[in-house]
């Protein structure tokens, strides 16, 4: 399961920067990019102090310029690829399949001791479930994209791509 989840990974990252290697978009909404940015300039500052209680400290630091920088560039490929997603959306009229939502989450309970508890969590819990529906509608894009797109299979050792080494 995990070398299935892993190579799904590697090979939805190789389609994505494919599709934004191969369509640019010089004017991005820049009230999308501003949004993007604040999630992700929420998500760093609570990820500092989630470290910062860890190490028993309680300050808070503005981000540096860099950090700022770094996240401007993610927000802009962020906003990118859900425009292009979108586009492809409405391309193929895809609608979220809610049998593969179903199904991720009973995979995603699975994992609980108290499966049955977490499933009904899940279900009631609205955040939860639009989050399943987006990474479900976009599995259904990466999986049309596939669908349309050439490609080499390329043989690999197990160690390689799970990026394991082994030191002599």
């Amino acid at each position: 399961n995990e070398l299935d989840r892993i190579l799904r990974e590697k090979l939805k990252t190789q389609v994505i920067e494919q599709l934004l290697a191969l369509h640019s978009i010089d004017d991005l909404p820049q009230v999308l990019l501003d949004k993007e940015f604040q999630h992700l300039e929420i998500d760093v500052q609570r990820q500092g102090k989630q470290e910062g209680k860890q190490e028993g400290k309680n300050t808070e630091r503005p981000l540096s310029e860099e950090v700022k920088k770094g996240l401007l560039q993610e927000a802009e490929r962020r906003v990118k690829l859900g425009l292009l997603f979108n586009v492809l959306i409405e391309k193929h009229q895809l609608q979220v399949d809610e049998v593969r939502v179903q199904q991720e989450v009973e995979r995603l309970a699975s994992v609980f001791q108290f499966e049955q508890t977490i499933r009904d969590r899940f279900y009631k819990d609205e955040n939860m479930m639009r989050a399943i529906r987006a990474a479900t509608l976009e599995e259904q894009v990466i999986d049309k994209l596939l669908e349309e797109a050439e490609y080499t299979e390329k043989t690999a050792e197990y160690m390689e791509i799970m990026n394991l080494s082994i030191k002599n």
